[in-house]
């Protein structure tokens, strides 16, 4: 919620005494790195790959087909480098 006072705005959170009291107990989640990874836009089945582990792509290249919800979605590269080891095989599930 936005509060403005005396010219000022100010984000709060208005919670219960009980809310609060577990908020406090919360960690900060820590943010993952997803860098060196292709994220599939939602989830489907790998159907086919373009490149094989230890080629070099270079951006904009098309590295596998997703099947999602009976249509094929082409995975792209997002910049250069070397495909790695641990990809999925073929008909495997992305989530």
């Amino acid at each position: 919620m936005k509060v403005t006072m005396y010219g000022r705005d100010l984000d709060v959170l208005v919670m219960s005494r009980a809310e609060y009291e577990l908020a406090r107990l919360m960690k900060e989640p820590i943010p993952k790195d997803f860098g060196n990874f292709v994220m599939s836009p939602m989830p489907g089945t790998l159907i086919s790959f373009a490149v094989k582990e230890g080629d070099v792509v270079k951006a904009d290249v098309v590295l596998a087909a997703v099947a999602i919800i009976a249509a094929k979605k082409s995975l792209v590269v997002a910049e250069e480098g070397i495909v790695g080891n641990g990809w999925i095989s073929y008909c495997g599930a992305l989530l």
